[in-house]
């Protein structure tokens, strides 16, 4: 488990009072808490059908993941700007009790506690 901070980065518009055409696509960025690493990809109308879908319980089928390949990696680079590189979170799966363990970095290196 990780913690995953991304604020969305709002591109400015041409400044231009007339709009002229639509572009078909939503362009989309992220960055992460810092504001150092950023991730964009587009959404067109079908991408925006399938994520609605989804919302409500649906299961993208293996062609819907190959039309829309470039938004599946948009995703794992999205879940790259975590947090893993300075805090991991421990949950052991063969214990009956419920207990999470925190291993992140510190002012002293490294500490590993129960959290």
């Amino acid at each position: 488990m990780e913690q995953l901070v991304i604020n969305y980065d709002v591109v400015q518009g041409s400044g231009a009072e007339e709009v002229l055409r639509f572009a078909p696509v939503i362009q989309v960025r992220f960055c992460n808490e810092a504001k150092t690493e950023q991730v964009s990809f587009s959404i067109d109308y079908s991408l925006y059908k399938v994520i609605m879908a989804m919302k409500d319980g649906y299961c993208p089928t293996s062609q819907d993941r190959n039309v829309h390949a470039d938004f599946s990696s948009g995703i794992t680079a999205l879940s790259e700007l975590g947090t893993k590189k300075s805090r991991v979170y421990i949950i052991p799966k063969r214990t009956k009790e419920n207990t999470k363990f925190l291993f992140e970095e510190s002012d002293f290196g490294y500490s590993f506690r129960e959290v």
